[in-house]
């Protein structure tokens, strides 16, 4: 009887261990898995706001103030940045006081203001540029107007930065 036993937990451990015995071979198929993805063009813009200093009435000279946009796209992606009229648009951009009251201004894409940003249709022609597949800042220059008098107050305008691809 004990012999009986020492062959079946023999046999256990056999079918146990993969079923093998001496001198038999293991089997195997092999088989491909094809991967693919569809990596798709975009791009992403953030923009920090544009703060001028303090506009006096009258001003002989304009007030020009900076800023940042920061565009992502895909590596080797030609894309345009575009950037509408704003919430005031009349023959410029126009920042607004509560009241009705304006202060004209120019978005450009160099510091002298001498080429305007705008949407291609108004204002300006859009800035042009191919992604990296990092961040890259691309400035933008903001300039009110010389010689204006409006009543004193604060004055805002939001415009709509569009990135095209």
């Amino acid at each position: 009887m004990k012999s009986v036993i020492s062959v079946l937990a023999a046999a256990l451990i056999v079918v146990f261990a993969g079923g093998f015995t001496e001198g038999q071979a293991q089997r195997s198929s092999t088989g491909q898995l094809a991967l693919n993805v569809t990596v798709q063009g975009s791009c992403i813009v953030t923009a920090s706001d544009v703060q001028f200093a303090p506009y006096d009435i009258g001003a002989a000279s304009a007030v020009n103030q900076s800023s940042e946009l920061s565009v992502n796209c895909n590596t080797g992606l030609p894309y345009s940045v575009a950037i509408d009229g704003g919430a005031n648009p009349g023959n410029s951009r126009r920042l607004a006081a509560a009241g009705g009251s304006f202060l004209d201004y120019q978005l450009c894409k160099d510091s002298a203001c001498s080429n305007p940003w705008g949407d291609g249709s108004s204002f300006g022609t859009a800035y042009e540029g191919q992604g990296t597949g990092a961040a890259d800042s691309v400035s933008v220059y903001g300039q009110i107007f010389a010689n204006q008098s409006p009543p004193s107050g604060d004055y805002t305008d939001t415009v709509t930065i569009t990135v095209g691809w």
